[in-house]
């Protein structure tokens, strides 16, 4: 347990300090930095440390613990493919299926549809792939899910794992906005169910399955 309390410890603190540090130079407005404002730079390099320190601290603490093997194994979670291809049907419909029902309920409330958004769809869909697949995976899931719950099932179950994973990483994401402005509009704490399920089903499978809820979920 100590191997994983060092891990949960050191990544809390990395990130943490990071978006605190990216809080702190974002205008309390609006919250967005580009990288031609004074500090964009700064700014953008604290948000991709805070989010990569999953996978950066996971890796370090694998390449200290049983080397290159150990570092290997914990890739291959990445492009392993051996899920069913209806968990991966059942992981890109979850989110949409809720927000449809969400909207109908609005709908037959209000008189009218929920306001969505003015940016094209193609623009969307391309951003989420792109988020989804270089932060959600290679950032957040191989910590996560690739280093932690593995380490936790083996010694309470898969299913109490995923749980015990399920609060620390809604915890972590609890600080994932930097500004009192993001922290309205993003919510990044969101619900106990959308947090935890799909994304932090406690299966030994690939995090490429998990990855795919959180994608349909955007």
């Amino acid at each position: 347990m100590g191997r994983l309390v060092t891990f949960v410890t050191l990544t809390f603190l990395v990130s943490w300090s990071a978006w605190f540090g990216a809080g702190a130079l974002a205008p309390a407005t609006s919250g967005v930095v580009t990288a031609t404002d004074q500090h964009g730079l700064l700014w953008w390099t604290l948000i991709y440390v805070g989010t990569f320190a999953p996978a950066l601290i996971a890796t370090a603490l694998t390449a200290h613990e049983v080397g290159k093997a150990g570092l290997s194994a914990l890739y291959a979670r990445l492009v392993q493919g051996e899920i069913k291809p209806r968990w991966y049907l059942f992981a890109l419909l979850y989110m949409p299926v809720i927000k449809l029902v969400v909207a109908l309920v609005y709908r037959s409330m209000n008189g009218a549809w929920p306001a969505f958004t003015d940016e094209p769809i193609y623009l969307l869909i391309t951003a989420t792939l792109f988020s989804t697949i270089l932060f959600t995976q290679s950032g957040e899931e191989l910590g996560w899910r690739g280093f932690l719950l593995p380490r936790l099932a083996s010694k309470f179950g898969y299913a109490w794992a995923g749980i015990l994973v399920g609060v620390v990483w809604a915890t972590w994401h609890r600080r994932c906005s930097t500004s009192p402005a993001q922290t309205r509009r993003a919510n990044r704490f969101r619900s106990g169910v959308c947090r935890w399920s799909p994304c932090r089903w406690p299966s030994p499978g690939s995090t490429r399955i998990h990855a795919a809820a959180c994608c349909s979920r955007c």
